[in-house]
């Protein structure tokens, strides 16, 4: 159960993402996106009643495991990929493409969550103009305030196989200068390591273009790559590769680890007046009983 306490959210900005997030939590039906199974509310909170998803998420498997090699990281990558074809189709930009929000069920097949950051209705030739996400894996044109499309999202899918295989980021903040950073992140081609496989090094090149328009963003052309030459597409939307790590049912996160704490205080706040924070008109949502066993 994810939980938004309503004091967070008495601001129209956050009101309007977390309405979108509901939203697109019940109209996206993909494989690789998490489930709504309702969604409700008092005076204090607001609820969403998810999937259950017991391998933790893709932060805390990395963590574990520092780098994987280029067979692991091409299932996932492969997976995640298919779940932003089904959002880019339904005109939706994710916009937070980040380990953390990459969660795998019992059989170690991969979901997206947390929608609250993605933005509706960004069709081809528009654009979307927030500046959001998290800094590491932001796009350079999200950073530059002049507009932005669904190529933000395959940046960071670029910065996350990075990450994957190198066990770093493309670049990163250890000064705490975020200015730095950014200012990196606009200006500096990435160094990819040549230990790599040429295709991935290919691969990562394409997808960490710092010009949009020269990034790898056509999903076809992604699909046709030649990292991907042994992916069965078909067979991963169907679910029917085995994955390289299957937690079981049993595994679940720690209650001390990063991702909990994190989730715990942000919900741990108090209303000071729970009687002012006025009611999410259309908010309330209940899956079908007969669907709430897939």
């Amino acid at each position: 159960m994810k939980i938004l306490n309503k004091a967070k959210l008495d601001h129209v900005y956050h009101k309007m993402h977390t309405i979108s997030e509901r939203q697109i939590l019940q109209n996206v039906n993909s494989p690789f996106v998490v489930k709504l199974h309702a969604a409700f509310q008092n005076s204090k909170n607001l609820y969403l009643v998810l999937e259950y998803l017991p391998g933790g998420s893709l932060f805390d498997h990395l963590r574990k495991r520092e780098i994987l090699d280029e067979d692991e990281a091409r299932f996932y990558i492969s997976e995640i990929i298919l779940a932003l074809e089904d959002l880019h189709n339904r005109n939706i930009i994710y916009r937070d493409l980040k380990p953390e929000n990459i969660l795998i069920d019992a059989n170690g097949h991969i979901k997206l969550t947390d929608f609250g950051l993605s933005k509706q209705g960004v069709i081809t030739g528009t654009k979307a103009y927030t500046t959001c996400g998290t800094a590491e894996y932001l796009a350079p044109e999200m950073l530059s305030g002049k507009g932005h499309d669904k190529a933000v999202d395959w940046w960071s899918l670029g910065c996350i196989l990075y990450q994957m295989l190198i066990g770093d980021l493309p670049h990163t903040c250890s000064t705490g200068n975020k200015m730095q950073l950014f200012k990196e992140i606009c200006n500096k081609p990435v160094n990819i390591p040549e230990n790599l496989s040429k295709e991935v090094q290919g691969l990562l090149k394409e997808l960490l273009q710092i010009d949009p328009k020269q990034r790898l963003r056509d999903i076809d052309k992604i699909k046709q790559h030649e990292f991907f030459a042994s992916i069965d597409w078909e067979k991963i939307k169907e679910k029917q590769v085995t994955p390289p790590h299957s937690p079981g049912r049993k595994e679940k996160l720690s209650p001390n680890s990063e991702a909990v704490q994190s989730e715990l205080e942000s919900t741990n706040v108090e209303c000071s007046n729970p009687g002012s924070y006025t009611n999410f008109a259309g908010f309330t949502y209940y899956k079908s009983l007969s669907d709430l066993s897939d």
